[in-house]
């Protein structure tokens, strides 16, 4: 990942933990409030990964699809983020150019 993607993704930990910390606990629906937010943050910060990654450009039988906790929309602050690369197995070139990306 290049030094930019490092830097957002310090970012990223640290706006997690800090909506984990948030204030509140003891109110009705405050965890799933908590959860809400975190997903929309995470699912926001790999959707601009993906943009950037794909310079934007339309991937013709390429998706990147989120699953496990981050897909149910239950993951922690800490929680690690399950991704699958699908393809049609036609789009070969697009396939090789995201999945290079580290």
């Amino acid at each position: 990942m290049t030094e930019l993607g490092q830097t957002e993704r310090v970012d990223l930990n640290q706006q997690r933990l800090d909506l984990a910390c948030t204030r509140g606990f003891t109110a009705p629906g405050a965890g799933l409030a908590r959860r809400a937010a975190m997903a929309e943050l995470s699912r926001a910060w790999i959707h601009e990964v993906w943009m950037a990654a794909t310079y934007g450009a339309r991937m013709d039988g390429v998706a990147l699809a989120c699953v496990g906790s981050l897909a149910r929309g239950d993951a922690g602050p800490l929680s690690d983020f399950d991704l699958v690369l699908l393809h049609d197995g036609l789009s070969q070139v697009a396939v090789a150019v995201v999945a290079c990306l580290e």
